[in-house]
Order: structure tokens, then C-alpha cells, then sequence
């Protein structure tokens, strides 16, 4: 039996939607954009679940794997590559796609079509952004071209950022405080108030974070009898994505994250005061304050790009809570 998916409804409906018309001879593609954790990879399982009748291909981004040229394309269809008689595809599988042009790109669309020839084709990958670049360009390139084929691409993503204009995005909120508690119900039965209260604030509406931050608890904070846990479990994947994610960032940007993870009010002209962002002189682990710019703000810019932070009227917050606690429990303890 699948787990309940509480608070998506509407992703759902959407999916269903998309495998209604692709059954009908009306395909499309629909991307599914938000943070780790906040529910994609479900939602791409619950959408499997429900394709009954499609040939189902499926692949997942590995970061081991972005330079790879090809290895997107060769996950997703490995399972039918017999079925291939394209020498241009066959040897894009074989080799790896090499070359630029729309020629593995038609060659790919072209070999969906005839496979949606014998049953409706449903293409799921999840982690799109660290597909190699030729597979994303093809998986774009097809999104594009789905009209009138019996094929739905159902594409999960952080950021849908570098995807075509026109190919539809759904992004995933958090969910609503209802949802977080039938959620928590489910994993714990009724928790007591004053745990439920830390757990909202340290989880937000982050699906993943939930049911990390109870599956972490001991009998005695089940029973209100133990203090509650103060961040996400270190061992446990949000952390480790959201620290993967921050550990890319130039080290000025984590020292000034830093003081947002630990000054979440901090206004922007504080943070251009000199005083307010720049580290002691040869402070060791520290960022060399000839590496700084003149104004701090842009070193915030990586950290704005990458989805982690957003301009909120005088102030930067970040967009998700688990990764302001992370930012906070990754840095060296002589920096807090």
C-alpha cells in the first residue's frame, strides 16, 4: 500500500490531466519545479502508479553523471534500446551522443512516437538539472514536439530555469499547515503542542523535512518529557542536499548566508555596513577581505541564483527554512 500524499491535489490532477490527453493521441509535457524534498519524486511515483496501459521510461539525474555526454538518454531508454533502428540513436546509446544539430533530438522524438505506436509512451525523469547537457536539450527539444503523439514527459527540476518558454510548469509549495499535520499523525500519531509548534518551525511545509525530523525523535521527546530536536537530522538526505548546494557557493556567500542563518531580521543596509559583514583581519577559515566586493550585496547574488535566498523588501530570506538551518548547522563552530 503507497503512502498518503497529503497537499497534492492539484500536481495530481494536473497528471492525470496530462496521461487523459496523451491516452487520447493529444501529448504534452509538464515540469515540476520546487526544493529537495518538497514532493517531486512522489509525485512522478504516484504519476507512474497511475499509467496503467503506458510504457513507462524512466531515468534520474546523478551529479557523477552531468559530464557525461548521452548518459541521460541512455538510463531512459536502455530498457527498449533493442527495439532502436535509428543508426543515429543506436549509436548516440553505444558511444555516447556526440555532435551538435537536432539529429540524436529527432532521432529520440522519432523512436517515442513509434513506440506510442503500440501503447501511449510516458517518459519520467526525475532531477533534470543534472542530466548531461545533451539529454537535457533533447528532453527539451521533445517537450516542445509531443502534440498530437500519444507521449506525456513528465520532468522534475529545481529550477526550470534554461527549459523552453512554452512547455507548462507546475511549481511545488509547501504544504499548508493541515497537510503538515495529517502528515505528522500519520508517522507519529498526535504529538504534543509545544513539539508540533518546533517541528512547523523547523520543517515549514517540506514534506521530506517532516518525516525526518519524526523519524528522528526519541520516545522521551515523543512524550514531551525531552527537549525537541534544534535542526534537521545531519545524517539524513534534506541536509546532506542542502549542504551539497551550499558547499558549491564561493565562500564569501556562506560567510554572509551565515549571518542570515543566524540573524534571519538582518536588513540590507546593515549588511552593507562595513562592521556588519566583513570578518576580522586574517581571521583563519575566514573569507580575505580583499576578495570582498564593495558592495556585499553582490556577493549574495550565487546564492539568489541558485534559488536559496530571495530579496524580500529591505531584507534577504530564505526561501526555504531547511536550508536556512543547515546554512546554520554547516558552519565551523568558531563562526557562530
Amino acid at each position: 500500500m503507497s503512502e498518503a500524499l497529503y497537499g497534492r491535489a492539484a500536481e495530481l490532477d494536473r497528471v492525470r490531466l496530462l496521461l487523459d490527453a496523451a491516452r487520447a493521441g493529444d501529448g504534452g509535457a509538464l515540469v515540476l519545479a520546487g526544493p529537495p524534498g518538497i514532493g517531486k519524486t512522489a509525485v512522478l511515483g504516484r504519476a507512474e502508479a497511475m499509467a496503467g496501459g503506458f510504457t513507462v521510461l524512466r531515468a534520474r539525474g546523478v551529479p557523477q553523471e552531468t559530464r557525461l555526454a548521452g548518459s541521460g538518454l541512455h538510463a531512459l531508454l536502455r530498457p527498449v534500446a533493442g527495439l532502436v533502428r535509428s543508426p543515429v540513436l543506436a549509436r548516440a546509446l553505444r558511444l555516447g551522443a556526440a555532435g551538435g544539430g537536432m539529429a540524436v533530438p529527432a532521432a529520440v522524438l522519432e523512436f517515442l512516437a513509434e513506440l506510442a505506436a503500440a501503447e501511449p509512451v510516458l517518459v519520467c525523469v526525475d532531477d533534470l538539472h543534472l542530466l548531461d547537457e545533451v539529454s537535457r536539450e533533447t528532453l527539451g527539444f521533445a517537450a516542445r514536439r509531443v502534440s498530437g503523439e500519444r507521449i506525456a514527459l513528465l520532468l522534475a527540476v529545481r529550477d526550470p530555469a534554461g527549459l523552453p518558454e512554452d512547455v507548462p510548469v507546475r511549481a511545488l509549495e509547501g504544504l499548508d499547515p493541515a497537510s503538515c499535520r495529517a502528515l505528522a499523525h500519520e508517522l507519529a500519531g498526535a504529538l504534543p503542542d509545544d513539539l508540533d509548534a518546533c517541528l512547523a518551525r523547523l520543517a515549514g511545509g517540506n514534506p521530506l523535512a517532516w518525516r525526518e525530523l519524526v523519524g528522528s525523535l526519541t520516545p522521551e521527546q515523543l512524550a514531551g518529557l525531552a527537549a525537541p530536536p534544534t535542526g534537521l537530522p545531519p545524517g539524513g538526505r534534506l541536509h546532506r542536499a542542502h549542504a551539497e548546494r551550499l558547499a558549491r557557493l564561493p565562500q564569501a556567500t556562506r560567510f554572509l548566508l551565515l549571518l542570515l542563518a543566524a540573524h534571519p531580521g538582518l536588513d540590507t543596509e546593515t549588511l552593507r555596513r562595513p562592521a556588519g559583514w566583513r570578518p576580522e583581519p586574517g581571521a583563519e577559515g575566514r573569507p580575505r577581505r580583499d576578495l570582498l566586493p564593495a558592495d556585499p550585496l553582490a556577493v549574495l547574488a550565487p546564492a539568489e541564483r541558485a534559488g536559496l535566498i530571495r530579496a524580500d523588501g529591505g531584507r534577504y530570506v530564505f526561501t526555504d527554512e531547511t536550508v536556512r538551518a543547515v546554512a546554520y548547522a554547516e558552519a565551523p563552530p568558531a563562526r557562530r
